[in-house]
């Protein structure tokens, strides 16, 4: 095999090595691992097949093993989401790109899409990127409740320096007082404040048009986290706006796992605006998904 081949060893090797070792760890196959005293990555070794990654090897004692249905032969095939940045779930990712987008803080998760290797049983997975000990050194149980805790807030982080929303950051804080991280949340948090203050000065309809604005993109993305809070801001101004917010924000609701209240706007909806309501059908068929859900 030519040394500029696409999947050459000298291509192949930083994909096990960026995903399973991570820390400068020499190591490229799945045996290096028990070897290894300690592993750095989402705890899977992986190889490059078609436009998937096949998970060849699964660290032992890692998250993924112990907390995931994640096995070997699964297909890692998409990065949905990541608290480390921000991701493009709809487009189509060479197995390098996965690998790249695999990489990121300690502590952090990304959500990526599994199936089975005959393409079966497509899920979503949540993996935190961490280091982890080899099963010969079990790690004892009060450093493991430090490691979650700490896990918890710096899965806060990410969403903090994104979004505009102070309690991540507050959380953020809080979890991991007097840390580097803890600064920029406070920074961020200061930052936040500033914007509120320039946008509550804007005319009402100017708040109203970009609240719009941002909530069509919100949609798009399918961001339903971000959906909520401009639905409730742009029912907060009091001014006439388009009937189907109602409708985006119980889809909101229901996306994120709160069925009773994405009822209450289910039903709102659908009283108020009748069967010519834009999203009638579609409401009415949620309304179904949601009360079977409870």
């Amino acid at each position: 095999m030519r040394r500029n081949d696409k999947y050459s060893i000298h291509n192949l090797k930083p994909f096990l090595a960026t995903v399973l070792l991570g820390m400068g760890l020499l190591g490229c196959a799945a045996p290096a691992v028990e070897k290894s005293l300690n592993v750095y990555g989402v705890g899977i070794a992986v190889r490059p097949l078609d436009n998937c990654l096949v998970i060849d090897d699964i660290v032992r004692g890692s998250f993924v093993e112990q907390n995931t249905d994640v096995k070997r032969t699964d297909l890692l095939c998409n990065i949905v989401k990541d608290d480390a940045g921000p991701v493009h779930a709809d487009t189509l990712l060479t197995p390098r790109q996965l690998v790249e987008l695999l990489r990121g803080p300690l502590f952090s998760k990304v959500t990526v899409a599994i199936k089975d290797a005959d393409g079966s049983n497509s899920r979503n997975v949540a993996l935190i990127r961490h280091v982890w000990q080899r099963q010969a050194f079990p790690v004892p149980p009060q450093l493991l409740a430090t490691v979650s805790k700490r896990a918890r807030g710096d899965a806060a982080l990410g969403p903090c320096l994104e979004q505009l929303d102070i309690a991540l950051c507050e959380q953020y804080v809080a979890a991991n007082p007097g840390t580097a991280g803890a600064q920029a949340a406070t920074s961020r948090i200061k930052k936040i404040q500033l914007i509120n203050l320039q946008e509550q000065a804007l005319p009402p309809e100017i708040r109203r048009d970009r609240y719009m604005s941002d909530l069509r993109k919100a949609l798009e993305a399918r961001d339903y986290s971000a959906v909520e809070p401009l639905a409730i801001k742009l029912f907060d101004l009091g001014l006439p706006i388009d009937p189907s917010v109602r409708f985006f924000y119980g889809e909101a609701l229901y996306e994120q796992g709160d069925m009773l209240r994405a009822l209450e706007e289910f039903y709102q909806y659908v009283t108020e605006e009748g069967a010519n309501a834009t999203y009638y059908t579609q409401a009415l068929g949620l309304i179904s998904k949601a009360e079977a859900a409870l």
